[in-house]
């Protein structure tokens, strides 16, 4: 991937890489996604019993998929309907796809979740040479967790810090859209900025000076990022010929391709000449 003169300069400054889990890493198809949905619904019969006794599962798979269609998430249509606590339905049914040979492992062992064999080591070469990386996600902690563990993607132990929705106390369940999600994320991290003399003002619009990099496919995701806290944003796309209208700042259709331009780019910085007193 060849990058412009000011994209060149821009990443030149880069010290923290955050991943989206999702369609950058760990791709999938309509299948997996509809589980999430089955699995919503058992989790609620298995939690609201009473509430869900006048229903077939057939019937609240539907009110899941027709839930993420309206809102992203499976678990949306279930609150506003029943009065129930969401995030602990979201958790639930995220925790039963993760347990130890429960569908996610299957999906990895059956070859439907497809790797990228060149991602560890771009991850440990960008490691080595001082990038800090974050893997972030809309679903909970410890999908990312699984998802990117040993068995599945295997890169998890080259995060610095994984995060999901559940990460922080988020009962009106922000996701990365939102402007406040990223400000519990990058509290929790220690890149939330210290301002004492701008409080209450909003961050200065120069304040990070390019040093983050978020990389996420879903347009809607850049905004918060972008415009709020002033992040460098990658759109990662599903095909080199598709090019998306985005707040990102560039896109790509390879994260590796992109990441190996990064590791080229910084190896080819030259270094600061050695200074020696004259006279």
């Amino acid at each position: 991937m060849e990058f412009t003169a000011g994209q060149h300069r821009s990443l030149s400054q880069i010290k923290t890489i955050i991943f989206d889990v999702d369609h950058v890493i760990n791709h999938y198809g309509s299948e997996y996604a509809r589980e999430f949905s089955a699995a919503t619904a058992v989790s609620f019969t298995e939690l609201y019993h009473q509430k869900a006794e006048r229903f077939d599962i057939d019937e609240l798979t539907d009110l899941a998929i027709g839930s993420y269609r309206k809102t992203g998430r499976t678990t949306a249509e279930f609150a506003k309907r029943f009065n129930i606590n969401e995030m602990k339905l979201y958790v639930h049914h995220h925790d039963a796809l993760c347990e130890q040979g429960g569908y996610i492992d299957r999906q990895f062992e059956y070859g439907e979740i497809r790797h990228d064999p060149q991602l560890a080591m771009c991850l440990s070469i960008l490691k080595g040479m001082g990038y800090r990386l974050l893997a972030v996600s809309n679903g909970t902690k410890g999908y990312v967790e699984k998802t990117l563990s040993a068995g599945c993607h295997d890169v998890g132990h080259l995060f610095d810090g994984l995060y999901g929705m559940d990460s922080f106390d988020n009962p009106f369940m922000l996701d990365k859209r939102h402007g406040a999600f990223w400000a519990e994320i990058l509290d929790q991290c220690g890149l939330l900025p210290r301002f004492a003399d701008a409080k209450g003002e909003g961050i200065p619009h120069d304040f990070w000076d390019n040093s983050i990099l978020f990389i996420d496919d879903s347009h809607a995701n850049h905004r918060a990022p972008r415009l709020i806290f002033n992040m460098q944003t990658v759109l990662k796309t599903d095909s080199a010929r598709r090019q998306m209208p985005s707040w990102a700042h560039m896109q790509t259709h390879d994260l590796c391709d992109f990441l190996t331009s990064l590791i080229n780019l910084k190896n080819s910085i030259p270094s600061a000449p050695n200074l020696r007193l004259v006279g």
